[in-house]
């Protein structure tokens, strides 16, 4: 072997026994806890910090813009919250949602396009929206509860089918049940509500405030459910 060539098989196996860098990491996406803290204060009934925290995301968004994918969404997120209810308030968080969806495997973003599109009673692209993300993922629970809402929404028969299929994909999407309960309401089937809660072992709460002394199969409403309120 000449010297040549074992210089060169020496640097190689230098080379190959060398410690490799790891592949660079996305940086966090800022403002996670700020919005979900705010999203909390909201569900809550405590508007004022509610906007107070999401005002903070927005000014921030506006100054800095965002550096990932996932930041678009937690602006939009934040746009949502201090939206007023009036159709043009829904530009910012759409803007912002876009931006995040720009990159293929933000499904949340786009998901979160069509909850807003849902909000504003624009079913159409609601539903361009949840079909969108399940064209990439068919078992995504959020986007098959946001398509059983569509369906619900326009009156369509697939809207149970459609909330089984998020609850299979997620036993504990509350919201699945909730749809399927608004889906049965139109043919008072609480008895098959039942099954479907007993299936995915949730417990049902029944609301039948406007049910008073309404029965079904000889069984009086509010009766059927783990709770009931009359």
């Amino acid at each position: 072997m000449t010297r040549a060539l074992s210089a060169i098989l020496l640097a190689m196996s230098f080379v190959a026994c060398a410690p490799q860098e790891s592949p660079a990491q996305p940086p966090a996406a800022r403002w996670r806890t700020p919005i979900e803290q705010a999203e909390a204060a909201a569900r809550r009934g405590d508007r004022r910090e509610a906007t107070r925290l999401a005002s903070i995301i927005a000014s921030e968004y506006a100054r800095t813009g965002s550096r990932i994918s996932a930041e678009h969404v937690i602006a939009g997120r934040a746009y949502v919250l201090l939206s007023s209810g009036a159709a043009s308030a829904a530009r910012a968080p759409l803007a912002a949602f876009d931006a995040g969806a720009a990159v293929s495997s933000n499904l949340d973003a786009t998901r979160r396009t069509g909850n807003l599109f849902l909000e504003k009673y624009n079913a159409p692209d609601a539903r361009l929206s949840y079909e969108s993300v399940l064209k990439r993922a068919p078992d995504d629970a959020e986007a098959l509860l946001g398509l059983a809402q569509v369906e619900e929404f326009e009156g369509k028969p697939t809207a149970l089918a459609t909330a089984r299929r998020a609850l299979a994909a997620n036993p504990r999407l509350v919201g699945a049940l909730a749809n399927a309960g608004d889906a049965f309401e139109e043919h008072a089937c609480i008895v098959a509500l039942l099954a479907v809660a007993d299936e995915f072992s949730i417990p049902l709460i029944e609301d039948a405030a406007e049910s008073l002394g309404s029965t079904v199969g000889g069984r009086h409403m509010g009766t059927f459910g783990r709770l009931g309120t009359l």
